[in-house]
């Protein structure tokens, strides 16, 4: 529509035929003067997924205990704000000039954290992961930056060992090698996109965790694979195949069975060692008697 400043009259009314938009916001003009009493704060809220994850909708949302938001909640997908990839603009009016507070947060994301930063000409603060911004004067600039970081999936690595021979308990080893594809980040070894985490078990060894921050995705997937010291171990482990990671999984547990099996002679008691001796003097002495 057209509007006459002076009458207040519209024309050139028209509708848009366009559907399907979740919101449509406009607000103030900074410097712009609004009804009430003319005073404006502007609080704008730039937010980031540090995972480029560019998909998942945020509600943002301010609560002022004096003067009168414009709007006070927000939800909204990538746009195309100067920081990260989500930015709106909050503006309240109708306060007394210095006598403004106002609270700013995100709604709760799931398998995701949070983090936050206020910068104010004024006061502000971080408190129970709002931004507090205090005293609030006209035209003063108010800025809430919050970063959002995705939940780590624990991977718990065990192994156990199996025995054929109560009397045979070699110091045998196995190499084990988690290997995941498409992570986001973790605490093993980066290799071009993948993470790598390797451990050496013995018969002893404690289990081990590997930190996993999946794809938002949901590319991510783990596997193991291991490698006996000698050919006296035979090793299997449930996590063998490419197992999917995402984001919001619990911990997984994925266990190594090492088996090991008798080899060479086995170690003799000193009465093993007697018969063994006259078994071998019995068959000198009947060799003796063949020629």
């Amino acid at each position: 529509m057209k509007v006459d400043l002076a009458s207040g009259t519209a024309s050139e009314v028209k509708n848009t035929t366009e559907a399907g938009f979740e919101s449509l916001a406009v607000t103030v003009p900074r410097g712009c003067q609004t009804g009430g009493n003319g005073q404006i704060a502007e609080f704008k809220v730039q937010k980031q997924f540090v995972d480029g994850n560019d998909q998942t909708p945020v509600t943002l949302n301010i609560r002022c205990f004096t003067g009168v938001p414009l709007e006070q909640s927000l939800t909204v997908l990538p746009n195309d704000g100067p920081f990260g990839n989500f930015e709106v603009k909050f503006i309240v009016e109708e306060f007394e000039d210095g006598a403004l507070n106002c609270e700013v947060w995100e709604s709760a994301l799931d398998n995701y954290s949070g983090s936050f930063e206020c910068f104010s000409e004024g006061n502000c603060e971080i408190v129970e992961s709002m931004c507090v911004f205090d005293g609030v004067n006209m035209g003063q600039d108010n800025l809430c930056v919050i970063r959002n970081y995705p939940d780590p999936v624990k991977i718990t690595v065990t192994s156990e060992w199996l025995y054929d021979s109560e009397e045979y308990v070699p110091e045998d080893s196995v190499i084990v090698d988690l290997n995941c594809r498409n992570v986001f980040d973790g605490d093993g070894e980066p290799e071009n996109g993948s993470m790598r985490w390797t451990w050496t078990f013995d018969n002893e060894s404690p289990d081990q965790v590997a930190t996993v921050y999946p794809d938002w995705e949901g590319l991510t997937d783990c596997r193991i694979e291991t490698q006996p010291a000698n050919s006296a171990v035979e090793s299997t482990n449930s996590c063998s195949e490419w197992t999917p990671i995402l984001l919001g999984d619990g911990p997984l547990t994925c266990t190594v069975t090492n088996s090991v099996f008798f080899e060479g002679i086995p170690t003799l008691s000193q009465y093993g060692l007697l018969l063994l001796s006259l078994l071998m003097l019995f068959a000198g002495t009947i060799a003796l008697r063949r020629f």
